[in-house]
């Protein structure tokens, strides 16, 4: 699910800190590490691959990424709600799937993305989706009553994790639910604690990426803490780690610059060599609170991409998921990351000079170091 903070938050940075870190595995003791450092033997690298400056590719920010069967990368937009934009390597547009409208194949607001075969589904936020061709054909409407914004997840057969909060007695503070295409719930669960604070409304919301097609990977908002579970609704695993610029919230942000901004977990995805990668932003080192800024009266926070960049950054830590080790921090510097798409990339944007925002994409690389 996106953070409802999203629309106004930005990057996430380096911090190299002493780093306490307890995994617990159900079952089985908990084991806690102390001070921790990355490998003096390996070398991590986040470059930039592509820009894609073609005027009709001002897109603004990607609220969903998907790398596609045919390897093109599947976004929406917020500024672009009405479709869904296919890119190529390079950043530029292929072509748009979709259109603005109430008809089959059309949406108000493209709110879910993801591959499925050699085909591709939208759904809207309405509850309605659409099976589009790898060619960008539409293919046939589909039934659906899934009607939360962001991460969907498809698992074995045609069952979709979905992260999102459902008012009703049965489900109500359980963040994980199981569902058929359709949006019928095959199962809730996620949370031991389902008490909610209305102070503290991102406590229910979760990051999820998929590690096998019956096991996926849960990360939370309001602190640095990650889960592994099955989809028998078993937690399998907790990584949480302790960081002098990531405290456990206690309220929720509201886009005042009269305070600090919260760290927080933006993305997880873990690549095909093991590791678990996380996105993560927090403010700047250099934040200073705005003058003037009184807490609660600039809801809003800061908006254009120039401004967001001036109070947030970004960085990535690449984890050993099979005893939570730290193994590197990459900073972002002055990157502006959205999400992960594969194993190796990540899309973000980047501000042109009449305040286009292009999409970009990244790299991260390993390369050993000789002894």
């Amino acid at each position: 699910m996106v953070d409802p903070q999203d629309h106004r938050r930005g990057g996430s940075p380096i911090a190299s800190c002493g780093l306490v870190l307890a995994i617990l595995i159900v079952g089985m003791i908990a084991c806690h590490l102390g001070e921790t450092t990355a490998p003096t033997e390996s070398e991590w690298v986040l470059e930039r691959i592509a820009v894609g400056t073609d005027d009709a590719v001002d897109m603004g920010r990607p609220l969903i990424v998907r790398s596609g069967p045919d390897g093109l990368l599947y976004v929406a937009t917020q500024r672009m709600s009405g479709l869904a934009m296919v890119l190529d390597s390079s950043a530029n547009l292929v072509r748009t799937l979709g259109a603005r409208g109430e008809g089959p194949g059309e949406f108000n607001y493209v709110a879910q993305l993801y591959p499925k075969g050699d085909s591709v589904v939208v759904g809207d936020l309405r509850g309605t989706a659409a099976l589009f061709a790898a060619d960008g054909r539409f293919v046939r409407a589909l039934a659906s009553s899934i009607n939360v914004i962001g991460q969907v997840v498809l698992l074995r057969g045609d069952t979709l994790l979905v992260p999102m909060s459902i008012m009703n007695e049965e489900r109500f503070g359980l963040p994980l639910h199981l569902m058929a295409p359709n949006g019928d719930t095959v199962r809730s669960f996620g949370a031991e604690d389902r008490s909610y604070n209305p102070r503290l409304t991102v406590a229910a919301y979760r990051i999820v990426a998929p590690q096998t097609d019956s096991t996926f990977w849960v990360a939370r908002i309001d602190r640095y803490q990650i889960e592994r579970w099955h989809i028998n609704g078993q937690l399998l695993q907790e990584i949480t780690l302790e960081r002098s610029w990531f405290s456990p919230r206690t309220e929720d942000w509201d886009g005042s610059q009269s305070e600090r901004p919260p760290s927080r977990i933006k993305q997880i995805h873990q690549d095909r060599d093991g590791h678990l990668m996380v996105l993560l932003e927090r403010a700047r080192a250099d934040w200073q609170p705005e003058r003037g800024a009184v807490k609660g009266q600039e809801p809003s926070g800061p908006s254009s991409l120039p401004e967001q960049m001036r109070y947030f950054e970004h960085l990535i830590e690449i984890l050993d998921p099979t005893n939570g080790t730290l193994l590197a921090t990459v900073s972002g510097g002055d990157t502006y990351l959205m999400n992960f798409v594969d194993d190796d990339r990540l899309v973000g944007i980047q501000s042109g000079p009449d305040g286009e925002e292009w999409p970009t994409i990244y790299r991260v690389t390993h390369a050993a170091t000789p002894q």
